[in-house]
């Protein structure tokens, strides 16, 4: 095939939004426009918006049906299409809800009398009518059923719950939960199946067993009114977003200073471009104070939030612009100077002030657009106006940085009604409203501000336990998704859909800062179990006009804890083959709400997850066992919930744990793949805790106890299981490897202790409180750090139970023995260096002692070798320390300018240069970080620079620097403004216009 054309797009300005996934195609608007522009593009033209209809309404009194004691049509599946000519069998016009037996909130209309005890199936069909010219582009699907069903439309199938496989006449449901509870899909693009004039329903209603007390279903089929544009594909014709006069091309909008102070004016630039010509270039702004945030939409009223309801605009948002022209070439700045540069000035603000801009721009022949674009719901671009922190009861605010600071700008009611520690607002659990994003705000970072972000709680049984901090998560906009830091201040890898945040007490009412959590979530990732990573932050919320009316009341919040969410995302920064992940929530074993990921190649109708959670059990075989789970990844996951007392969960609890199927699809698993269990919400652990820990993988392979619990068990899978407690036990759960790991973690928290607790601790309850918080963290991160390893390795008492002689050490020694196998471990062998003297790297041998076992010397099976890191050295013997590697962080500038030679000396201020990890470039696919060629294909940048600061404390220690390089297509390498090495360039000078060799 022959490459047209090649166009690198990324997601976020000045590309469109709307294509970054679903719905939308991203459209060219002419032909003859410079394609490599992002403006250049635009989001397919959404669908005509419809009113609200009713398609096919509860209680209608069309529907057929015929019992399942035979199959409706040979081929079975010609009945579910609208050419079938029904027979004798089928009765007609009866009313819904259909079914027998009493089923929780639903009255049956029609009654299949004689269907308990001789048939477990019902065969359905309706019709209903679509308008010419009015194939909606959403439906919603809103259904009852009891137990399980198939649906289909025209033939083609959209639904289905608690039932696998093909249906056939005789099958029966795969569960029977959620009874009477309403159900809510929403089908974008049904044109694939929809026509104009008579649309078929068929339904196949499944009972879960022939003598079974009840059925039920009923089905409504919306088209709803569609608030905000919905996005479609137009492959074959022309594009919906053609212009034969697009407007200007607009690009490289920035502020400067990135960060301003009260004292600084900022300069706001833009690069406009137009072959008709640009006829104007226009800067809106608008300043928020603080304490007067203005959100984009208006919150529902808690605590019974409509989800169904869109929220309404907010009038006020649209007040208070400011509109002043750009000029163009007008030289006030780093950033506003160059070709097709325009420019305007904003007067400073006050401190902790929000200014919003967008920018218009139209050509000479009267094309205009704004930016950001119409599917961007950032909606505005943003700067925030700070002084910096300040003194808080007697602790400078220069030493309160230790942790990054994160801002939450909102309103004050909001945020109070989000919290709710006046009960009534507090949203009821098993609500779907639990999971909706009803209040907005902006967050501030890193010189970012993230503007109308959605927020929430989270959390189930201890959402709202006591007064103190909430567990939160803050869903950001597509093309603005949040670039967090690690502890480290490295950026992760990967920016974030969504913030999680954890409180930091558990449901005991423990206080523990997170700190059990962020040890227990590195500790599972160092054994190989994927797991969130963590950090710490400085939070402040700027919900009013007073940065500190008092200590309890102000901007300062303390600690917040950070958690990675569970989404694809995860799976890319975790190197994870792309599988279907779910993580499991209280309240519901709905797959629909669990599912987090939806893989390309991997069952859709959530089988994977309801095999797992239906079928397997201690009657299990193991070969039915390893076909359906990663054994290895479970027995490593659950000796470390052993170790640390995560237990919070049973076989049927569905929560606290993350399902990933694995993408090896065989046979033997009906192509599901194969289950890892992920760790969540370990804050109950390293001493207080709930139930045992038994989930359903453990009850496969021992008896368990709790819901769901059979008593079975599989002894054939358990020596690699108390293998993998052994291993654990002797490498890593040992006094030398543990406490530095809790020591060092806490570290990052004790800056900071003596502020949050001067915030939290007797604060009165309005404000939020630790009050009715305990445990041993609500004396001091001291007394917290004590106690994990009195936990790991001395024993004592928690809420839950207590901890015998020898802490959790002991007890993984005593699992084995209490199992019945410690009398089968080998002896443990002893191991000899006989290699050459000073462990040269080409000259490490090893020798072990001779097998030994208690069963006898003819059960030697192998020997496996684990060898640990050690500081490289090369053949000589001198010692290799690296200093950074492949896909390191870097400064780069891509604006294509003459940066002389000042550029490269050490001391150069490069704080307004743009940050990307390795590889960077362009057009091509191994790129991790997209540079700037300048936007124009026929003549791009011939120079980008990049700077990478490294600390080096042992200088006297080096002999030598070894280099690597990857380029494309030359490069110079400079050190402290030292020319170091050269590739494909040639020799001389070099400038900003000289090109590659």
């Amino acid at each position: 095939d022959e490459v047209v054309d090649l166009v690198d797009y990324k997601t976020g300005f000045p590309w469109p939004v709307a294509p970054s996934g679903e719905g939308a195609s991203m459209e060219l608007l002419n032909p003859d426009l410079d394609n490599s522009l992002g403006s250049s593009w635009k989001a397919s033209a959404p669908q005509v918006s419809l009113n609200e209809a009713t398609l096919l309404g509860y209680g209608d009194n069309s529907w057929k049906w015929r019992p399942g004691d035979s199959e409706a049509s040979d081929p079975i599946s010609s009945w579910r299409f609208e050419e079938f000519e029904l027979d004798e069998s089928w009765s007609s016009n009866v009313q819904s809800p259909v079914g027998y037996g009493r089923v929780n909130g639903v009255t049956i209309n029609t009654a299949f009398d004689d269907m308990r005890g001789n048939y477990t199936s019902v065969f359905l069909r309706n019709e209903f009518e679509v308008a010419p010219g009015e194939i909606p582009s959403v439906i919603d699907l809103h259904y009852v059923a009891d137990d399980g069903f198939v649906l289909w439309i025209n033939g083609q199938e959209v639904e289905r719950l608690n039932f696998e496989g093909e249906p056939s006449f005789g099958d029966r449901a795969s569960g029977s939960r959620d009874e009477g509870k309403e159900y809510t899909k929403s089908i974008k693009n049904p044109g694939a199946f929809l026509v104009e004039g008579k649309n078929t329903v068929s339904v196949q209603l499944f009972n879960s067993s022939l003598s079974n007390s009840d059925l039920g279903f009923d089905l409504e089929i919306i088209r709803p009114k569609l608030e905000e544009a919905v996005y479609t594909p137009s492959p074959g014709s022309r594009n919906t977003a053609f212009s034969s006069n697009a407007p200007p091309n607009i690009r490289k909008v920035r502020h400067e200073p990135v960060e301003p102070s009260s004292n600084d004016a900022v300069i706001i630039s833009a690069k406009v471009t137009d072959p008709q010509g640009v006829k104007s270039v226009t800067l809106e702004y608008c300043v928020i104070g603080p304490g007067s945030f203005v959100p984009a939409k208006l919150p529902h009223p808690v605590p019974n939030i409509p989800v169904n309801n869109p929220q309404q605009d907010n009038p006020d948002y649209e007040k208070g612009w400011v509109s002043v022209p750009m000029i163009k070439n007008g030289n006030q700045g780093e950033f506003a100077s160059g070709e097709d540069m325009y420019s305007a000035l904003v007067p400073p603000n006050d401190n902790r002030s929000l200014v919003r801009y967008r920018i218009t721009i139209e050509d000479t022949e009267g094309a205009r657009v704004r930016a950001p674009f119409i599917d961007d719901e950032s909606l505005n671009f943003a700067y925030f106006v700070y002084d910096g922190i300040p003194n808080y009861e007697g602790q400078a605010g220069s030493s309160m940085e230790s942790l990054p600071v994160y801002h939450l700008i909102t309103r004050q009611s909001d945020y109070a009604d989000c919290y709710a520690y006046n009960g009534g607002k507090q949203i009821s659990q098993g609500t779907q409203a639990r999971f909706y994003y009803n209040w907005q705000g902006a967050m501030v970072y890193d010189g970012v501000v993230y503007d109308n972000i959605k927020y929430r709680l989270r959390g189930a049984n201890g959402r709202y336990h006591n007064r103190g901090k909430r567990s939160m998560r803050f869903r950001f906009n597509a093309g603005s998704y949040f670039q967090a830091r690690d502890h480290n201040g490295k950026k992760y890898q990967k920016k974030r859909r969504t913030l999680t945040t954890g409180k930091g007490f558990d449901n005991r009412g423990t206080l523990t800062y997170g700190l059990n959590e962020a040890v227990s979530m590195f500790l599972f990732n160092k054994i190989g179990v994927p797991g969130p990573r963590t950090h710490w932050v400085h939070w402040r919320v700027i919900d009013n006009e007073e940065e500190s009316p008092d200590k309890w009341r102000g901007d300062f919040h303390g600690f917040n804890f950070i958690i990675e969410t569970y989404d694809v995302r995860f799976m890319e920064s975790h190197g994870l083959e792309k599988g279907n992940l779910y993580k499991l929530i209280n309240q519901t074993s709905d797959w629909r709400q669990q599912q987090r990921y939806q893989a390309a190649f991997a069952p859709n109708n959530g089988r994977d997850h309801s095999t797992i959670e239906n079928q397997l059990d201690g009657r299990d075989s193991p070969e039915f066992i390893r076909a359906h789970v990663n054994v290895h990844k479970w027995n490593r996951w659950h000796a470390l919930a052993e170790a640390i007392r995560h237990y919070d969960f049973w076989p049927s609890a569905n929560k606290n744990m993350v399902y990933y199927f694995e993408p090896d699809y065989l046979p033997a698993n009906n192509y599901n793949g194969k289950l890892w269990i992920l760790p969540w919400d370990t804050d109950a652990s390293w001493g207080p805790t709930w139930n045992s820990g038994h989930d359903v993988v453990y009850n496969a392979l021992f008896s368990a106890g709790g819901g769901g619990a059979d008593g079975n068990s599989t002894p054939e899978l358990w020596p690699e299981y108390f293998n993998e407690v052994r291993e654990l036990r002797d490498l890593l759960w040992q006094e030398d490897q543990i406490n530095p790991i809790i020591d060092a973690f806490a570290a990052q928290l004790e800056p900071l202790e003596k502020a949050d607790s001067a915030r939290w601790k007797g604060a009165p309850a309005d404000s939020g409180t630790y009050s009715g918080i305990g445990g041993a963290g609500a004396s001091s991160i001291a007394s917290l750090v004590r106690d994990m390893k009195r936990f790991a390795f001395s024993g004592g008492s928690w809420p839950g139970g207590s901890v015998g002689n020898g802490g959790r050490a002991a007890h993984l020694d005593t699992l084995q023995r209490s199992y019945g196998e410690g009398g089968k471990v080998p002896r443990k062998p002893t191991i000899t260096f006989i290699g050459d003297e000073g462990f040269k790297s080409n000259g490490l041998v090893f020798k072990s002692s001779g097998f030994s076992d208690p069963q006898g010397a003819s059960t030697f099976e192998s020997i496996q070798w684990r060898l640990a890191e050690i500081t490289p050295v090369n053949n000589d013997g001198v010692q290799l320390l690296p200093i950074f590697g492949l896909g390191a962080e870097w400064k780069f500038l891509d604006d294509g300018s003459d940066q002389g030679d000042a550029w490269r000396s050490a001391d150069y201020d490069d704080s307004s240069w743009l940050v990307g990890f390795a590889p960077l470039g362009y057009a091509d696919n191994q790129v991790v970080t997209t540079i700037d060629f300048g936007g124009e294909s026929s003549d791009k940048h011939m120079t980008t620079y990049f700077r990478k600061r490294v600390a080096i404390d042992n200088l006297e220690e080096m002999g030598t620097i070894v280099l690597g390089l990857q380029r494309d297509d030359g490069a110079v390498i400079y050190v402290n403004g030292n020319e170091v090495g050269r590739s494909q360039m040639p020799e001389g000078k070099i400038g900003f216009d000289t090109r590659a060799s």
